[in-house]
């Protein structure tokens, strides 16, 4: 081998040496870079208070319009789930006597159904027609039995089992 031959692969070696530096280089600057750029480390999260004190809270849909309502009316509690148009379909609290309901509605004015209480504190389901007059009651008498009344489409007794 003569000494061009080995001055000539010096040289290939060499820049092979200049390459590969320079691609080690380029991979350490390039480390640096993402470093800067990688996500930050999660914040801690907001403190969670024991407890939240409140007088109503709404729940709103995406057209700003409140579909669950938490709140209390004349220190009674009541729960309301409403329709996108914000008209009730689900309402649930207690009655100004104290006693607990539950009512459906059309997502109108007109009450569907109902369970809550009589008077004397009896259980009592009733539904209701199209123009919200009771259909069928199921709870207690006027003797404070259990009975079953239906009414006409007035809402007047149309006939009550047992027969009072």
């Amino acid at each position: 081998m003569g000494i061009e031959e080995r001055l000539s692969r010096l040289e290939r070696e060499n820049r092979t040496l200049k390459r590969g530096f320079l691609a080690l280089a380029l991979g350490a600057v390039a480390l640096v870079l993402m470093g800067q750029a990688a996500p930050r480390a999660p914040q801690q999260p907001a403190l969670i208070p024991p407890f939240l004190r409140i007088k109503r809270l709404e729940i709103i849909g995406d057209n700003g319009v409140p579909v669950v309502i938490l709140g209390q009316h004349k220190s009674f509690g009541h729960v309301a789930v409403a329709n996108p148009l914000g008209r009730a379909l689900v309402s649930l609290g207690t009655t100004r006597s104290g006693k607990g309901f539950v009512s459906t509605y059309d997502g109108g004015d007109t009450r569907l159904a109902s369970i809550g209480a009589s008077a004397q504190g009896a259980g009592v389901v009733t539904t209701y027609n199209a123009k919200g007059k009771s259909q069928i009651r199921i709870g207690d008498s006027p003797k404070r039995e259990g009975a079953i009344t239906l009414y006409n489409q007035e809402g007047r007794v149309k006939t009550r089992w047992p027969q009072d």
